[in-house]
């Protein structure tokens, strides 16, 4: 959800003659050469007398601390009187402040009902928000089908993050007669602009011939997309392809090489197969403290099958050497940690 701005894009507008320029164009003139009390000063006769865009300007000031101190509860009352008069941005930052909390108590019920009123009005990023509002139950019954309609109205306007989530809804079936062919419509239209999700979630539909003939070269091209901007998960996904081998023939030091990538971004999964390449000298020699390391990193990551298999490893090595393992797994997490990672209980924790 966008921040709280100052509607200055008017400005762009004003003539050259300031003598003939609006009250309302000097306020913003003002504001936007840094001069706020001046604006302020512009402004409030404006809004006193109804006006929508002078309130919202003058709201957005007091809102951001322009004058020295913010003043929220001001600067609501503000936005909420131009809302009221059908000031569409009005409207969106009131749902913006409820729904975070931001300046006022948090309100789920009237972040549902400002960012209905702008998204209604054609405002995409609350139309964004408001689906998602439907996605979570956040101030309405959950509703599925209501989210994907107001994810389409965003999805047609080209905005990226709600044409992919209506891929994922037309993928699922949630709320809607499953379609895949609609799915792979909206999730191509931002792949094929860079949106990495939908570059992995593209080569998950072909990989599993979701709509038609599995295409693991086709899963393929879109995973290397993916995996180019650093995605774990399609990065393993490619290791798993090589590890296979898409024409039978599997290609054991290609798989190693992108199994190093995505362990890096914590890809449990690949640190375990890591061990395995170690353990068994798959494309690489036979190194028995290395596959420990990973075995002991995959099962501190949350790999059931990893903590069997480091039990089996530990069977060809001293308690000297399993010590060494040990170590070098863990001066590995301190190394990597703040490599950006997922945690797949997702539960709130701490390092």
């Amino acid at each position: 959800m966008r921040w709280v701005t100052l509607l200055l894009t008017l400005i762009v507008s004003i003539n050259s003659a300031v003598a003939l320029a609006s009250p309302l164009e000097n306020g913003l003139k003002k504001a936007s050469e840094g001069d706020f009390k001046t604006a302020v000063e512009l402004l409030e006769p404006l809004a006193e007398t109804g006006n929508s865009d002078a309130q919202y300007n003058l709201g957005a000031i007091y809102y951001s601390g322009k004058l020295g101190v913010a003043n929220p509860a001001k600067a609501i009352k503000l936005f909420n009187t131009a809302a009221e008069s059908g000031h569409v941005e009005a409207a969106h930052n009131l749902g913006y402040i409820f729904y975070m909390g931001a300046g006022a108590k948090r309100d789920l019920t009237l972040a549902f009902k400002w960012f209905s009123q702008a998204a209604s009005a054609g405002h995409i990023e609350s139309q964004v928000s408001l689906a998602t509002l439907y996605v979570n139950g956040q101030g309405v019954t959950k509703d599925i089908s209501k989210a994907a309609y107001w994810f389409e109205r965003a999805a047609e306007k080209d905005n990226m993050q709600a044409a992919y989530n209506l891929g994922i809804i037309f993928s699922s079936g949630e709320g809607v007669e499953k379609d895949y062919q609609k799915a792979k419509k909206w999730l191509l239209a931002v792949a094929e602009k860079g949106h990495v999700n939908a570059q992995f979630y593209l080569g998950n539909l072909y990989l599993n011939g979701r709509g038609e003939k599995a295409n693991p070269i086709v899963a393929k091209q879109w995973y290397k997309k993916a995996a180019n901007a650093g995605h774990a998960e399609a990065q393993y996904a490619i290791a798993m392809l090589d590890f296979i081998g898409i024409d039978g023939q599997p290609d054991y030091e290609a798989a190693l090489a992108m199994f190093h990538k995505s362990a890096n971004g914590w890809d449990r999964n690949a640190q375990y197969y890591l061990g395995h390449h170690y353990y068994y000298g798959l494309g690489v020699k036979k190194e028995m403290i290395e596959a420990y390391k990973w075995f002991d990193l995959a099962a501190a990551n949350g790999h059931s099958d990893a903590h069997y298999m480091r039990s089996i490893v530990a069977h060809h090595l001293t308690e000297k050497q399993v010590d060494t393992a040990h170590k070098n797994a863990l001066q590995w997490f301190d190394a990597n940690h703040d490599n950006p990672h997922k945690h797949y209980d997702l539960k709130p924790h701490s390092h």
